[in-house]
């Protein structure tokens, strides 16, 4: 995708094929804010593939339509300030979990394999905001909710396997034939079976939880008791959103906390800044960082968004046309089910709108240079109503874990770190197959 971008550096659009699927790549910015937001009714979808509408897909990420907006419309409350400030305590616990995981290294060998450590960490947040319970990722390498994680993002021959058939079956029509499912079935079966242990244990507790079951549950419950022949939060939507909630709350936390601290050890200056503003804000509270409190980090907040401008999780943005569309200023006419995709990393790496691309300057994003970037060449979550819902919750959970982290420790690159790494083709989102070494010394 990149070598396209970068090949036809004068064009708006592109036209390419990603194997059998053909796709309009678009470079502009301006005609991305024209058809990802201005025009959203056209390019309202996501891309499914044509696949057969199995229970587990019925999630954000999947759905179309009304069906889609009356989802989202009644999920977005769960990711408001207030649920957030309730659900930032239990962030703040597996944080310290973490602490005392990467102690032990300390006094061991004062090596960690930074990425192994996020991806346990991200995983026991998910646990505890998302379902409830404790995963102990941290502690328990055969956790069944690590071992689900590798089956659903892990760089398998299974999971190769059906990337590749999205990619050789446009139409959908072998997929339907042969009931092509696009995740292993013990991913359905998964969170199923923990849907309907969680809720028979609530059925019986006389608690009130916070974490985002419950919150589902919650707007079922309403649902029932409004409209019991509209139920839209059925047991299908909610398992679905609880499988999404994992698969986006996973790999993007951890592989972006991780390649934050690489870049944090290579650059010790812009380190101790971020760790200087944690001491000068801890010490003015005399408490634990609450969810206003982690508001007020802004070089951290820029440190986090430079690296989520150098490395995108999403690399690509693709959208799927729902209405016939003129693209402005051309005889090109998209019809529906014709596909475009914004290049997401590539437009973040584009020395026209980032001087220096491949530098880490987090001043990239002061205020003064935010309100002179051209609109819609940083998007790392997405652009539109379609961007990601979990936006603050990942940015609490990640200024959680590094309050934590730089308040104690420094890191540094070790004769085992890779410098620079080598990214894998075969991951959904931008990452390495390989570890990421740093060493860790207490400050």
């Amino acid at each position: 995708m990149d070598l396209i971008y970068r090949a036809y550096p004068k064009e708006k659009f592109v036209a390419f094929y990603e194997l059998l699927r053909p796709m309009l790549l678009i470079k502009d910015p301006q005609l991305i804010g024209e058809m990802f937001v201005e025009n959203f009714h056209c390019f309202q979808d996501r891309v499914s593939g044509k696949i057969p509408k199995n229970r587990i897909n019925q999630h954000l990420a999947s759905l179309s339509g009304i069906k889609w907006r009356q989802v989202r419309t009644k999920l977005v409350p769960i990711f408001s300030p207030v649920k957030l400030k309730m659900m930032c305590n239990s962030v703040h616990k597996c944080s310290q979990i973490l602490n005392l995981r990467i102690s032990e290294h300390v006094r061991i060998n004062k090596l960690i394999d930074t990425k192994d450590m996020m991806s346990r960490f991200a995983l026991d947040v998910i646990g505890s905001c998302v379902f409830g319970l404790e995963f102990n990722a941290m502690n328990d390498s055969d956790s069944e909710f690590r071992k689900i994680g590798v089956t659903m993002l892990g760089n398998t021959s299974e999971n190769s396997v059906r990337r590749l058939i999205r990619l050789l079956d446009p139409t959908g029509l072998l997929k339907k034939l042969f009931n092509f499912q696009d995740m292993s079935p013990k991913v359905d079966t998964f969170f199923f079976d923990l849907l309907k242990t969680t809720k028979e244990l609530r059925e019986n507790e006389s608690t009130t939880r916070n974490d985002f079951i419950q919150l589902m549950l919650n707007i079922r419950n309403k649902e029932l008791a409004d409209d019991v022949e509209n139920v839209i939060f059925d047991d299908n939507i909610i398992a679905s959103n609880m499988y999404v909630f994992f698969f986006a709350g996973f790999e993007t936390i951890s592989v972006t906390l991780s390649f934050c601290l690489y870049e944090l050890a290579l650059n010790p200056e812009i380190q101790e800044r971020v760790r200087n503003e944690i001491k000068q804000l801890r010490d003015s509270l005399n408490s634990i960082f609450d969810y206003d409190a982690l508001n007020q980090l802004t070089y951290m907040d820029m440190v986090l968004s430079e690296t989520l401008r150098k490395y995108p999780p999403v690399v690509q943005m693709t959208r799927t046309c729902t209405e016939t569309y003129q693209i402005p200023d051309s005889d090109i006419v998209l019809h529906p089910h014709a596909l475009i995709n914004a290049p997401i990393f590539s437009i973040h790496n584009d020395e026209r709108y980032y001087e220096n691309p491949k530098k880490f300057d987090p001043e990239r994003f002061t205020k003064e240079n935010i309100a002179r970037r051209i609109p819609n060449t940083y998007m790392p979550f997405g652009l539109g109503p379609r961007m990601c819902i979990g936006l603050r919750f990942a940015k609490m959970e990640m200024k959680c874990c590094l309050v934590e982290l730089l308040y104690q420790y420094k890191f540094l690159p070790c004769d085992k770190t890779d410098i620079p790494f080598k990214v894998t083709s075969k991951a959904v989102m931008y990452t390495t197959d390989k570890p990421i070494w740093l060493a860790v010394e207490e400050v």
